[in-house]
């Protein structure tokens, strides 16, 4: 999480023309984290994006993956594999509430 708030404040951190996260990307993120349950934050990725987003993402395997992202104006963005063919994505408000959409795709890539 650290390295999250390192890239907030870093220019060019993953080369030339990489802007930092930005401040409202980064708060909106760690707000959501705060909403999960702590087993899913043993096995979240966090990585900023080259456009100032932060990316969290679960690989259950390579069927079952919810990647978030919360761009620079805090919006939440999402994509997930579910399936060999279901795929799921979208743009949601997010409200410092968990969304329902994705308190139902967090159920559906840890289901077995």
């Amino acid at each position: 999480m650290f390295n999250l708030i390192d890239a907030q404040v870093t220019a060019s951190w993953h080369g030339a023309g990489a802007n930092p996260a930005s401040t409202d990307a980064v708060a909106a993120g760690l707000r959501f984290l705060l909403l999960l349950p702590p087993a899913f934050l043993a096995d979240v990725e966090i990585s900023p994006d080259r456009d100032g987003a932060v990316s969290f993402d679960w690989f259950a395997n390579a069927q079952k993956q919810l990647s978030i992202s919360f761009g620079p104006a805090g919006e939440l963005h999402y994509a997930a594999i579910l399936g060999p063919v279901e795929r799921a994505s979208g743009r949601l408000l997010f409200d410092d509430s968990l969304p329902e959409e994705i308190a139902r795709l967090f159920g559906r890539i840890t289901r077995t």
